[in-house]
């Protein structure tokens, strides 16, 4: 058994990190900026406020509880929309696809079409990753003594910046689908 998740370990994580790769390579500038700043300022802000309103420990891990439960479900069919989408991608006929695969990116080895259904790819990655790890976070509130407030805030913190991540690539791959679909037409 101990070989089996081994093996399975090093599998999940070769893939992934061969993904987020590639999606760092062909994402631009600017969509790593913005995703990341805005994120990171989101979640510094929620921070804050959590900071102001001077909150019990108890208090702060009954908000999250109720938060996780919501997370769970929107990171749920965030991941079911970006697989959706690539397997409308790849079963797709359409000339824009053809069009797609011959055209490459400039300075890259990559086309198109990779481009697009890398950034679908990233989006699925870490949102099953965050659904992964939100349930394990789920776990660890129950578990938790105040003693710990500061190390559940750093962590709560890292799955909140994730969520908030992934909802902005959520938001871009939307669009890209509408543009496809337009561009289709």
């Amino acid at each position: 058994m101990k070989k089996v998740l081994r093996l399975f370990s090093k599998l999940f994580h070769k893939e992934a990190i061969r993904v987020f790769r590639i999606y760092w390579k062909l994402s631009t500038a600017h969509e790593k900026r913005f995703d990341i700043v805005l994120s990171v300022a989101i979640t510094c802000l929620v921070l804050f406020f959590i900071r102001l309103a001077n909150l019990s420990y108890d208090n702060i891990t009954n908000l999250f509880e109720t938060l996780f439960g919501t997370i769970l479900t929107i990171l749920s069919v965030l991941a079911g929309f970006n697989v959706a989408s690539v397997s409308i991608l790849s079963s797709s006929q359409s000339p824009i696809i053809t069009k797609m695969k011959e055209a490459s990116i400039e300075g890259k080895n990559w086309n198109e079409l990779t481009q697009f259904i890398c950034y679908f790819s990233w989006a699925i990655v870490l949102q099953l990753t965050l659904l992964l790890y939100s349930i394990v976070l789920l776990f660890f509130t129950k578990i938790l003594t105040s003693a710990y407030i500061y190390i559940f805030l750093i962590v709560v913190s890292l799955w909140l910046w994730g969520v908030i991540y992934s909802v902005f690539l959520s938001i871009r791959n939307a669009a890209n689908m509408f543009l496809f679909f337009l561009a289709d037409n």
